[in-house]
């Protein structure tokens, strides 16, 4: 692993490095998920193609990228270590995928080609700054990583959660930003750090497990300014609670138009909605409740019509209306095909392959979902569906998941993340969200622009 410090002479804006890389735009819509294999050394990006008749997904010919790095073993599983959100994005201008190495505390970084393949770049992979890097977020040319420490349910920590800075330097290299680390209360398991549209804030999701919740800013929606050098300022007295403790906050998504965030309420059904104000004040609004179990990690439609949430505890995914974005209206229930619990497993009491992380396709006819084992007996409980999104926002599986090869993907291997990087500026899902009047290959993206969204969905 290697970390550098460098000043703002060696670096160059993401749109610079797009017009000197020379890869191009990418040739189709292309899906990346990490194999998160504990093998030392062994963690993998899989890499995967649209086909967008169908929407289906084939592995690309030598589709697995070593990361240089190590996955993680949740062995048990512990409520914890595997509740995070993405560990796997593209930049901006999608000519770099980032992903976390959970078990080697570092972050790999990759040349995105024009086909979809990777190459790991020089001096890759870099220190994360702190132990088990979980969740990576960009704002402008900063690229921000949640360590979460080492704590888990029933295991004190003897390690405190971070959120550190990094600035993206030549050919995606790493930069750490000096004194950009905020340390975070021990025996937090910190899940996700959110960027929000206009660059100026990030929203650090502050999970606490259940014999954890007593931790000063335990399950808090914690927001923080983001200064011109890209470390980080707590805003005062701005987080924002759940009214009653548990529900949990878990896996964070922002409204495309507003200044509304949502957030799953593990381990109960439901998204929760926050309002933030021009000073990153969170505020609670309310939730909407679903008839499944642990609602987790979110995405919303292209279109900013539809919310989908993964009801991990029950193998299923809620549908949300964004109607009126400030109160999401519950619409479906969907449950996913596929083996649920290892057969001849009569002693788990829920599904031992889980919904994890989701996007949709740049489309929005079609929706990606990661299933991951918590069974190391049970290697097919990781699983990629392909669910068909109808006008009106309702799911079906036509067809069931795919399987990961054994040999990528050993049963201890609990996969997660999902980035998707396409031709039209539809990079890891920013492009309907965030991206300011750009033609696809000029990497002008309101992630590299400081604008404001206002509540009616006009910039100032």
């Amino acid at each position: 692993m290697h970390q550098k410090n460098t000043g703002s002479s060696h670096l160059e804006s993401l749109e610079q490095r797009s017009l000197m890389s020379g890869t191009g735009p990418a040739a189709g819509t292309f899906v990346y998920i990490e194999s998160n294999n504990p093998e030392a050394g062994q963690n993998a990006i899989l890499a995967y193609k649209e086909n967008t008749s169908t929407g289906a997904l084939t592995a690309l010919p030598n589709g697995h990228f070593l990361t240089g790095g190590t996955g993680y073993r949740n062995a048990g599983p512990a409520l914890g270590p595997d509740d995070s959100d993405k560990e796997v994005i593209a930049s901006p201008d999608g000519r770099y995928l980032f992903a976390v190495n959970q078990g080697s505390n570092s972050i790999s970084a990759f040349t995105i080609h024009s086909d979809g393949t990777l190459k790991l770049v020089s001096n890759a992979p870099f220190g994360s700054g702190g132990v088990q890097p979980i969740s990576l977020s960009f704002s402008n040319d900063h690229l921000y990583v949640v360590n979460r420490g080492n704590s888990a349910e029933g295991k004190p920590g003897t390690v405190a959660p971070n959120v550190t800075a990094f600035n993206v330097g030549e050919s995606g290299r790493l930069y750490a930003i000096p004194k950009s680390t905020v340390t975070l209360p021990l025996n937090l398991s910190t899940a996700q750090v959110l960027t929000s549209a206009d660059g100026r804030f990030a929203f650090v999701d502050n999970f606490a497990t259940p014999s954890n919740l007593s931790v000063s800013l335990a399950n808090t929606l914690q927001p923080y300014s983001i200064n011109g050098d890209g470390t980080l300022k707590a805003v005062k007295n701005g987080e924002a609670r759940l009214p009653k403790n548990p529900p949990l906050v878990l896996g964070l998504v922002e409204d495309p138009k507003h200044h509304v965030i949502y957030s799953g309420t593990a381990p109960f059904g439901g998204v929760a909605s926050f309002h933030y104000d021009a000073n990153g004040k969170a505020t609670y609004i309310g939730t909407a409740k679903s008839p499944g179990k642990a609602s987790c990690w979110l995405t919303i439609s292209p279109n900013g019509k539809f919310l989908y949430a993964t009801d991990s505890g029950s193998g299923q995914l809620s549908v949300y209306s964004l109607a009126d974005p400030f109160k999401p209206k519950f619409v479906q229930e969907f449950t996913v095909k596929g083996p649920s619990v290892r057969p001849g497993d009569t002693t788990s009491t829920g599904p031992t392959s889980q919904d994890f992380q989701l996007s949709t396709d740049p489309t929005g006819k079609y929706l990606w979902v990661v299933s991951h084992t918590t069974d190391d007996k049970f290697q097919q409980g990781n699983q990629l569906h392909t669910l068909h999104i109808g006008t009106d926002g309702l799911l079906s599986e036509p067809k069931g998941p795919q399987f990961f090869s054994e040999s990528l993907v050993p049963a201890t291997a609990h996969v997660f993340g999902l980035a998707v990087v396409s031709p039209d500026g539809y990079y890891d899902g920013y492009a309907s969200k965030f991206k300011v009047g750009a033609s696809p290959t000029s990497s002008v993206f309101a992630r590299n622009k400081t604008i404001d969204l206002l509540d009616d969905g006009t910039t100032a």
